[in-house]
């Protein structure tokens, strides 16, 4: 599995966590719901290939991708007020 997929899933699922955290802090009901289904299927094809992932480049994608991801979803909680 190459370094990017790894990045690229693990940035995806990181970013629904930091939105889902929003969401419940401000106590908005479907935000939180959606993003918690977000994260089960992500989560879901996120550990199937992370259990493959054998080598340094796959393990840097995966800590830069959650970073990254993280920081997409506190700026995208910022900016979208619905949640």
């Amino acid at each position: 599995m190459s370094a990017v997929t790894i990045g690229a899933l693990i940035f995806c699922t990181y970013t629904i966590v930091a939105i889902n955290t929003c969401a419940i802090a401000r106590a908005r009901y479907l935000p939180t719901a959606l993003s918690s289904l977000a994260f089960m299927v992500a989560n879901f094809f996120l550990i199937r290939h992370v259990a493959e992932a054998q080598t340094t480049s796959e393990f840097l994608g995966y800590l830069v991708g959650g970073v990254a991801g993280d920081l997409a979803g506190i700026y995208i909680s910022q900016k979208v007020h619905i949640l």
